[in-house]
């Protein structure tokens, strides 16, 4: 639960974070992250979704360990 909650939270803030910049026009501030950063960011994301995908994929099941 508290995770969920954790979750939620930053995405609030995400979303907030998002629309002041909006609001305070600061879309120019994109131009200066380089094409390289951008490209790896992209391909991070799409790493991590692809291989939390993996397992649902394949069907397979595997027991956690909480400790």
């Amino acid at each position: 639960m508290r995770h969920t909650l954790t979750a939620v939270l930053l995405c609030i803030i995400g979303e907030v974070v998002q629309l002041i910049s909006g609001v305070a026009e600061l879309g120019f501030l994109v131009e200066y992250v380089s094409t390289p950063v951008v490209s790896g960011f992209t391909s991070a994301a799409a790493f991590t979704v692809t291989s939390s995908q993996i397992k649902s994929l394949l069907g397979l099941q595997y027991v956690s360990y909480t400790t």
